[in-house]
């Protein structure tokens, strides 16, 4: 079986969740997946950023976290879940700002493991940053 991948795909202004598969065990190219993108929209309206990754696979379901943000709570995780990696399930929101006192106007890059019955998860922090006129995001 062909090694499969999940990646950032800009459709539009959205970041959204698409899939390829090594074109051979070589990985000389690689294919898009005629579903794509596999999640067409943020799952809700004050989600204003949503990409990066992390997929595992637990129970027999596809799990996966999208980073991003959403107006009036600032960096958040999602949740989402699959039997079929190509049709995924709005979990949720896995964590955010409030919830775990971590700060940020936006967290990109999640990573999540479990070591033992204990799960972890890493992510980039973008803070806000004061500017002439208001807030922005920024690095």
């Amino acid at each position: 079986m062909a090694s499969r991948y999940l990646y950032t795909g800009v459709l539009g202004d959205a970041q959204l969740p698409r899939l390829a598969r090594a074109a051979d065990d070589g990985l000389s190219g690689f294919v898009k997946d005629p579903a794509n993108p596999l999640v067409l929209a943020p799952p809700a309206a004050d989600i204003t950023g949503f990409s990066d990754y992390s997929v595992w696979r637990e129970d027999g379901r596809w799990r996966q976290l999208v980073a991003g943000t959403r107006r009036e709570h600032g960096g958040s995780v999602f949740a989402l879940s699959s039997p079929d990696p190509r049709a995924w399930d709005h979990n949720g929101v896995f964590v955010d700002r409030a919830g775990s006192k971590v700060p940020g106007a936006v967290w990109e890059c999640p990573g999540y493991f479990a070591v033992e019955d204990t799960g972890a998860l890493l992510v980039s922090v973008i803070h806000e940053r004061r500017r002439r006129g208001g807030l922005r995001s920024g690095r």
